[in-house]
């Protein structure tokens, strides 16, 4: 007996009108539909449940991967940048690897590092006008530091045989910076040079040992394409008048790693009021060769760090 007949029956027993079969049993036959429908809707809801809670679980599997991907590579971050500070690392540049750059270039290259205490400045730190080398890092936090400057230690050589031009060497590495707000504060310098009718900035700065004597200066702007990690702005500055001097400031900006270096040749002419027949140009040509020399050796030091390499590759 199928499921139409029982349902017929049913409605005729209790109602007691057999004429109403047909009518009754479309009825049924309707109710049957819809309870399997039901039935349907109840086995849907359920599946559609269990898609659900596995959708969920990937996606939970996919943020925690995400979350160890994130947490692996600042451990890595964390790595580059202890070492990028840390005194005599092979990822920094040691005296013996200064000196050979100078001697490279035919630069008398006896230096000796200077205690913080006894720095020795010859030329303020001004690139332009309103915009000194420490602006670079103005408004940004910096978590880590490590300077070291170098000077040729004219001492150790007879009096007789000094050179004209002593050369003082600044390199700072800069760890755990916003490396935008560096780039603002770069992009702000890079105005004032485009506002001017040369693209160069002039001004005054302080000169001498001690930083007594005032010199006019004129400073270019040369900055270089971003390349595998590495952002490079350049700066060449000289002076004008009777005291001369050269200078080249270079910003590395790291930004994969969140660090920057800063790397300032300074040559100064211990001569000038004696007359010496260095010029401007013959110490601009000297420095010029020194700094992409040691661009160059930084950037080789940093290129071959595993830690660096698992950041950009």
């Amino acid at each position: 007996m199928d499921s139409q007949t029982t349902c017929g029956q049913y409605v005729a027993a209790i109602s007691g009108k057999p004429s109403m079969f047909r009518r009754r049993s479309y009825v049924c036959s309707l109710a049957l539909v819809v309870c399997l429908a039901a039935s349907c809707s109840t086995q849907t809801a359920s599946d559609s449940a269990d898609s659900a809670l596995e959708a969920t679980t990937t996606t939970t599997e996919e943020e925690t991967t995400t979350t160890t991907e994130e947490d692996l590579r600042e451990v890595v971050i964390k790595s580059f940048q202890k070492k990028l500070n840390r005194y005599m690392d092979k990822s920094r540049i040691n005296l013996q690897e200064l000196s050979d750059i100078l001697r490279r270039n035919e630069v008398f290259g006896e230096l000796f590092e200077q205690e913080e205490l006894l720095l020795i400045s010859w030329v303020e730190t001004k690139i332009c006008e309103d915009f000194a080398i420490a602006d670079f890092f103005a408004n940004t936090t910096v978590g880590g530091r490590r300077k070291d400057e170098v000077i040729q230690d004219l001492l150790k050589v007879d009096t007789a045989k000094w050179p004209d031009v002593v050369y003082t060497f600044t390199l700072t590495s800069f760890t755990d910076i916003d490396t935008r707000s560096v780039k603002k504060n770069v992009a702000r310098l890079t105005d004032t040079f485009y506002l001017s009718p040369d693209k160069r900035c002039r001004g005054t700065l302080k000169t001498g040992p001690e930083l007594e004597r005032s010199q006019s200066f004129t400073t270019g702007n040369f900055p270089g394409a971003p390349a595998n990690g590495f952002e490079r702005y350049s700066y060449v500055q000289f002076g004008n008048g009777p005291e001369r001097f050269a200078r080249t400031v270079s910003l590395i900006i790291l930004e994969p790693a969140n660090s920057a270096v800063s790397i300032v040749v300074t040559a100064f002419n211990l001569r000038t009021q004696t007359g010496s027949k260095v010029t401007s140009d013959d110490m601009l040509y000297e420095i010029g060769n020194i700094a992409r020399d040691l661009n160059t050796l930084w950037t080789n030091k940093i290129q071959t760090d595993l830690d660096w390499l698992a950041l950009n590759y």
